[in-house]
């Protein structure tokens, strides 16, 4: 009996260390007591009941306290399974039900917690395929063909939805309103074009890059 209650603590000890690494906001992972199924779990000096955290937390919870638990589990003779374990880990959809700001941090954060395993995890997230290098990434067309992309690593989403995932990352009313800038433009029509711009300065805002882009265009145009 002893045995299996230091081989449970020790257990429980791993699970703690990969919530710290993880999630360094949260610490002090616990049973609610012995005969609950509930997790308790400590932000700052806020005591939470796991099942309070957003749906994108508990998901990543879950994620890593399963892969916790298994190298724990295949690993006894091992000081810290969590960085001496080896794994092959599959994730479909990793992004999913996650927040953009975690869809940037969780293929770190995974690779950092648990770095002797290999993941492969689909997904369709541009802020996702943003943070891994471009000789990671395999895409699959729909013809069949698989190919990485020529770069991905700290590339804006806009740019990650159009160039590699092929997807205009404007919707087609604002597109059009491009479409039409550019040969109002073309046409030195400077007043039409300033109307266009500002349509596109309700829709998108005035500190957009593309209205700002565009506003001094015009005034150098209109300079010359």
């Amino acid at each position: 009996l002893a045995e299996e209650q230091n081989e449970a603590k020790r257990h429980l000890q791993v699970l703690r260390s990969a919530v710290t690494r993880f999630l360094p906001n949260y610490e002090s992972l616990r049973p609610d007591d012995e005969k609950s199924t509930r997790l308790m779990i400590k932000q700052g000096e806020n005591e939470l009941d796991v099942g309070q955290l957003s749906e994108g937390e508990r998901g990543v919870l879950t994620l890593v306290l399963d892969l916790a638990r298994r190298l724990s589990q295949a690993n006894p003779s091992l000081d810290d399974p969590l960085r001496e374990g080896h794994a092959i880990i599959l994730i479909d959809e990793i992004d999913l039900h996650l927040h953009p700001k975690w869809q940037r941090q969780i293929v770190h954060k995974l690779t950092e917690t648990f770095p002797l395993c290999q993941f492969i995890a689909t997904t369709h997230s541009p802020q996702v395929i943003g943070e891994v290098p471009h000789e990671c990434i395999q895409i699959i067309a729909e013809d069949g063909e698989v190919y990485s992309p020529t770069y991905s690593f700290g590339v804006d989403s806009s740019r990650v939805l159009e160039e590699i995932m092929d997807a205009d990352p404007r919707t087609s009313e604002v597109r059009e309103l491009l479409s039409r800038l550019s040969q109002v433009i073309g046409k030195e029509q400077f007043n039409q074009a300033l109307g266009l711009i500002d349509q596109l300065a309700v829709r998108l805002g005035d500190d957009d890059p593309e209205v700002t882009r565009l506003r001094t265009l015009l005034e150098f145009m209109e300079g010359e």
